[in-house]
C-alpha cells in the first residue's frame, strides 16, 4: 500500500484568500489611523487661538 499524506486532501488555502486577509488587515489597520487622525486633527477655526494678542477680538 502506498504511503499516502492525508494532509494533501485538506484543501489550503488559495493566494486569492490570503491576499484578500492581507487586504482586510491593511483596511482595519488605515481605519483605525484614519479615526485616530481625525479625533486628534483641531478645527480650523481654533488653529490660531493660542497666537492672538490679548487686544483681538475673537472673530479677528
Amino acid at each position: 500500500m502506498p504511503n499516502t499524506n492525508y494532509l494533501d486532501f485538506i484543501p489550503q488555502k488559495s493566494d486569492v484568500d490570503t491576499l484578500a486577509d492581507d487586504l482586510d488587515k491593511v483596511r482595519a489597520d488605515f481605519a483605525a489611523v484614519l479615526k485616530q487622525f481625525n479625533d486628534e486633527i483641531i478645527p480650523y477655526g481654533f488653529q490660531d487661538a493660542s497666537r492672538r494678542q490679548g487686544s483681538e477680538s475673537p472673530g479677528a
